[in-house]
């Protein structure tokens, strides 16, 4: 009878806990994700047109919020961050190449065009990086300087993968004028 009791006083409130951080970290991830993009597909379905032109705009304004985010989240752990960044960098640094790299050549492999292949690269080398911050600063903010690390490398490495793709990518053929006859 002891073991059972001491069993359920030990081990409920640990298991309540782990399902409480579960839903918390379901809900962030909802919140950074699944609405944002439930509310765009919506009005796409909706209005369509409307949609087309406002999409230019929509994403520099999603990028100058996603810049400020990372910028946000970075400079409010920068004590932490400097203190860590030599023990983090090298891993960060790795996993922002590799899932980059990694990606862009499994989507070639499968056949997917030079444009495709780099949009799947740039959603993992970039993305994901203001989720992981939110998520880890639900838990610890300590949790939070690999993200904030691998978000600064990811500027750089995700910026210069993009330079140099959107020049491969770009139409190579320039139409030539018939010669006169």
């Amino acid at each position: 009878m002891e073991s059972t009791s001491l069993a359920t006083d030990v081990l409920l409130p640990l298991g309540l806990a782990v399902i409480m951080v579960s839903l918390g970290l379901t809900l962030t991830t909802a919140d950074f994700t699944i609405v944002p993009l439930s509310i765009g597909m919506a009005y796409r379905a909706r209005r369509p047109e409307r949609a087309a032109i406002l999409e230019p705009r929509l994403k520099r304004a999603s990028l100058g919020a996603f810049v400020v985010i990372v910028a946000g989240a970075v400079a409010s752990e920068w004590d932490q961050v400097a203190d860590s960044f030599m023990d983090v960098a090298p891993a960060a640094l790795a996993l922002n190449v590799s899932a980059m790299s990694i990606s862009f050549t499994v989507a070639r492999l499968a056949r997917l065009s030079d444009r495709q292949s780099t949009a799947i690269a740039m959603e993992l080398g970039v993305h994901n990086s203001t989720l992981t911050i939110a998520v880890a600063t639900t838990i610890s903010t300590e949790l939070a300087i690999p993200g904030a690390v691998y978000s600064l490398f990811m500027f750089i490495t995700a910026g210069s993968f993009a330079w140099v793709m959107s020049r491969r990518n770009a139409p190579t053929s320039v139409p030539v004028a018939a010669p006169a006859t």
